[in-house]
């Protein structure tokens, strides 16, 4: 049986309030028993341990808005932060062709939540625009992941990516004010169905698979014309305070 695939992930922060960590992937050959070995400072998570956490950011920008509506603003900054710890942990180990766009959301949120503690937010629009574009950025590195997972034969790991996929496009038409046309939701709710036989083992889907994963990769470009750019976004250095 093929040993799991490795994240090598750097503890920088480990809270009930945060998480911020950041991660690297380390693949052995599937005949070598060996783990890879943690540094100080550093732990290793196996990857189907990891991928159950791919959905969190979305969770956390959607209870961010719905704490920004109420004026809970201490509660917004928190989920943010916690938005964008887990982006940073993606950053390390995306692709070359996704990893910019996960790199500025990650910064993009720090510093959306910065800026909400020192109150200068005030549109909730620069919160669903930056969220708009984490999506985005989190829906094409999850097709990636997805259709690299398919072609390798993770079939299980493909059809978690490429649950996520298409949580990630359906968010990012929402966030970004762009609602996907009828017929989209219905193949959005199709490629679901596939993507969950595949995490049963259904190799069967296979071939549903490969179209249910151009689908999202279709969408992700669609989206693009939509969802406005990043904006140059330096790294928040530390957090902004009231004074």
């Amino acid at each position: 049986m093929p040993h799991p695939r490795m994240f090598l992930t750097s503890i920088l922060v480990m809270s009930l309030s945060s998480l911020a960590i950041a991660a690297d992937q380390n693949i052995k050959p599937a005949d070598s028993p060996a783990k890879p070995e943690p540094q100080p400072g550093w732990i290793v998570v196996e990857e189907d341990i990891w991928i159950r956490l791919n959905d969190e950011p979305s969770h956390h920008m959607r209870l961010a808005h719905e704490s920004f509506l109420r004026k809970e603003y201490e509660t917004t900054v928190s989920e943010l932060r916690k938005s964008g710890a887990y982006l940073h942990v993606l950053v390390k180990n995306a692709s070359s062709e996704t990893k910019a766009a996960l790199k500025a959301s990650a910064h993009e949120l720090d510093r959306l939540a910065d800026e909400v503690h020192a109150g200068t937010v005030k549109s909730v629009k620069s919160l669903e625009a930056a969220c708009a574009r984490a999506e985005h950025a989190l829906a094409a590195r999850n097709h990636a992941k997805a259709q690299s997972a398919l072609k390798e034969n993770h079939h299980k790991e493909a059809g978690d990516y490429l649950h996520s996929a298409v949580n990630n496009v359906e968010n990012a038409a929402q966030w970004s004010g762009h609602e996907l046309e009828s017929g989209a939701v219905e193949m959005g709710k199709s490629v679901r169905i596939v993507a969950g036989k595949l995490k049963e083992g259904g190799n069967f889907v296979v071939d549903e698979a490969g179209k249910g994963i151009k689908w999202v990769g279709d969408e992700v470009k669609k989206l693009g014309t939509f969802i406005e750019p990043h904006q140059p976004v330096k790294p928040a250095s530390k957090a902004v305070t009231k004074e």
